[in-house]
């Protein structure tokens, strides 16, 4: 199953390449190299090869922050996805396609990420990722706090928690104007837990900018 954004353009080699990987493979998912610029489409990644690696660790990377969560670049086994019952959460506007490439790589064994250059990634002004009001930076941050509830090994890695403290701040200053105090309450309690944990200075920075928003 392959999942593809109506504004982007694939190379016409894509199936064709993303599928063979997948048999040729014999992996859970296939992980296509995308690009800016449409000039690079159907091109091997220079002095790269087809990588192999490990879903669990891909994982871990997601919720630290170190990959990409991205659907439009990656092939799933549908037979996966049936069996283990995985969908999307319609709730979301954002990171819904995080959430699921998450939930899907816990279900996974192997991936392979494929060095051609597959995907033509169109990045617009007026796309849902460049339009972040208070609803959509709530709805980051709660599925950071989902990663976090889940990779209990993980609480106390510093990645995962200045992911929280980054999607936390963005939210308190996307909704300063906004009577949503369960909504604020949460997250305060959050950046609390770790205000002098990690990135203190950058956290009191953060405050200082808060608290004078507050009182415009």
């Amino acid at each position: 199953m392959l999942f593809v954004d109506g504004d982007d353009v694939l190379s016409k080699y894509y199936v064709e390449k993303m599928l063979d990987a997948l048999d040729r493979y014999e992996t859970d998912l296939v992980i296509g190299r995308y690009t800016l610029n449409r000039k690079e489409l159907g091109f091997p990644q220079c002095e790269t090869s087809d990588k192999m690696s490990d879903a669990e660790l891909l994982r871990r990377k997601l919720v630290r922050g170190e990959g990409e969560g991205y659907l439009w670049n990656k092939v799933f086994k549908l037979e996966i996805i049936r069996k283990e019952q995985l969908k999307f959460d319609e709730s979301l506007d954002l990171f819904e396609d995080l959430k699921f490439v998450y939930q899907y790589l816990a279900c996974a064994q192997k991936i392979v990420e494929i060095s051609d250059i597959v995907y033509w990634y169109r990045s617009r002004d007026d796309s849902a990722v460049h339009q972040l009001n208070a609803d959509k930076r709530w709805q980051q941050y709660k599925v950071i706090k989902y990663f976090k509830s889940n990779e209990r090994n993980l609480n106390a890695d510093d990645k995962l928690n200045e992911e929280l403290l980054f999607y936390a701040w963005m939210y308190l200053k996307s909704s300063v104007k906004l009577k949503e105090d369960l909504k604020r309450r949460e997250v305060l309690s959050d950046i609390k837990s770790l205000f002098f944990k990690i990135n203190i200075i950058d956290n009191i920075k953060q405050a200082v900018c808060l608290i004078f928003s507050w009182m415009k």
